[in-house]
């Protein structure tokens, strides 16, 4: 029972990429959707934006017949993806949370302009983006080095999957 709604729930909002050895192709959501899931393990599904990370919720594919280096790159993207999200769960926490009481203290200010507001507003974006910005340079290195990490695994993976094509054809 669970199954089937959690696939509903997959048709109504997740998308297919197909990236067989680095092509990335969309899919529109349809209600096809089903017995792609169920025929086929190889496309990640992208959902909808977090509501509070804003990244889209990712479904990392598992093959049946995954090899060691397949799991171990999906393991690492697997681990990324969770870091990122939490990253921007906790910044986009503090950001809404400063900017509730930075409109809270504004809200008695009743003789001013809508161009003084919106000065002021952006006035405290900037702020927010100076305060963090060691944050956010800190995370970006992170995050290179992360990804930099996954170029061998992705590499290793995409020739063994080359040398698995063309052993086929050969037979």
């Amino acid at each position: 029972m669970s199954t089937m709604r959690s696939l509903s729930n997959l048709q109504k909002s997740y998308q297919v990429f197909q990236r067989p050895l680095g092509v990335l192709r969309c899919g529109g959501v349809d209600r096809s959707l089903s017995s792609q899931v169920d025929d086929s393990k190889e496309h990640d599904l992208i959902g909808p934006p977090h509501s509070v990370s804003n990244l889209r919720k990712v479904v990392f594919s598992k093959k049946t017949n995954e090899t060691r280096k397949e799991q171990e790159l999906r393991l690492h993207k697997q681990a990324s993806y969770k870091w990122q999200h939490t990253f921007w769960a906790e910044h986009n926490d503090n950001f809404n949370k400063s900017k509730k009481k930075f409109l809270e203290e504004r809200k008695n200010t009743e003789n001013e302009s809508d161009k003084q507001f919106a000065d002021d507003l952006s006035i405290f974006y900037k702020d927010f983006l100076d305060k963090n910005y060691s944050l956010h340079k800190k995370f970006l290195w992170e995050w290179y080095k992360k990804n930099f990490k996954l170029l061998w695994p992705s590499f290793t993976v995409l020739v063994e999957r080359l040398t698995k094509s063309v052993q086929g054809r050969n037979r």
